[in-house]
């Protein structure tokens, strides 16, 4: 394996440096696996690598064979910063990551038992107290619209070192959502069925009508492990739980374009998830029927990476009406 060092990604010559390390290997081979290298190669077959697991890994090997070293900090600092809303997004990063870590904290950081200071924004001051029996504190300001741009000052008299993460929260004022494409398209269409099988558009069905729900992806590069949820207006509801791939209405097959490894019907909501996808354009169709009179909202439907949650796509939100029955 050593002798193949060259080939191997930046991971797994952590892991053949740690190998080595525990069965009392030559240092020189392990001073030789350490060395830096600038091309970080990315598994094009596993699904599961992230940079976060492969700078997890990479500063184990160096804590285990050079703990003093700068690149132990170096790599600590990097893997902080990776976090996403305080995770690193797949289970393996999280887990190789928190085990990085807990060796960095157990033997290179050494907390201070007692740090007091304060934290500033948009003229209010919050007190800040950390000490042995309490490693975290937590400060919430409400959001301002005259608080944008403004600093947030941590006052450290005794310059004593300090984790800080910002958290910013917040909802939309409006039930009405903008169509959105962040690495996927997606677009919704509702139409109704007739009792012969053709499709009108949809105005202002009664209960018990049929809709045809049609979803149209674009997937934009090959991605894995994706899920698709659309959200039911209140009035409609879910039919035909398990599709039928002979089934066409007006020409349309009923299903799914891609070839899916599981799907949803609810009450509330369809879910549809496939494990690959090459890039393309998708279809979904599935049926709805109006259980009810009134007016609701159709929340957005949404299509995202799971593992990659900033890859996604929504659609709009919409109003629709339904009449009681004649």
């Amino acid at each position: 394996m050593y002798r193949q060092r060259d080939k191997l990604t930046p991971e797994d010559r952590a892991v053949l440096t740690m190998a080595i390390a525990e069965s009392h290997g030559p240092s020189s081979m392990i001073a030789e696996l350490l060395k830096p290298r600038h091309e970080k190669p990315l598994p094009e077959d596993d699904y599961f690598w992230s940079s976060s697991r492969d700078t997890a890994m990479r500063l184990l090997a160096w804590e285990r064979c050079q703990p003093k070293s700068s690149n132990v900090e170096k790599l600590a600092t990097e893997l902080m910063n990776e976090r996403v809303a305080g995770q690193w997004s797949t289970t393996q990063g999280n887990c190789w990551s928190l085990l990085a870590l807990a060796e960095y904290f157990r033997h290179g950081e050494k907390p201070d038992t007692n740090i007091t200071g304060t934290l500033a924004w948009n003229g209010r001051t919050e007190p800040v107290t950390l000490n042995a029996k309490s490693a975290l504190d937590v400060v919430h300001f409400p959001l301002a619209k005259d608080g944008g741009g403004k600093p947030m000052p941590f006052v450290n008299p005794w310059k004593k070192r300090v984790f800080a993460e910002v958290l910013v929260e917040s909802q939309p004022t409006s039930f009405v959502q903008p169509r959105q494409d962040r690495g996927y398209s997606i677009q919704r269409h509702y139409a109704k069925v007739e009792d012969d099988g053709t499709l009108r558009e949809l105005k202002e069905p009664r209960i018990g009508d049929r809709v045809l729900v049609t979803l149209d992806i674009t997937v934009h590069q090959p991605a894995h492990y994706v899920a698709v949820a659309d959200p039911l207006p209140a009035i409609f509801e879910a039919v035909n739980p398990v599709f039928k791939s002979q089934e066409t209405l007006a020409g349309h097959t009923l299903g799914l374009d891609w070839e899916s490894s599981n799907h949803e019907l609810r009450d509330d909501r369809a879910l549809f998830f496939a494990d690959d996808l090459n890039s393309g354009e998708y279809s979904i169709r599935y049926l709805a029927r109006v259980r009810a009179a009134g007016t609701a909202t159709a929340p957005s439907a949404k299509i995202e990476e799971m593992y990659h949650p900033e890859r996604y796509g929504m659609t709009e939100t919409v109003q629709l009406s339904s009449l009681p029955l004649k």
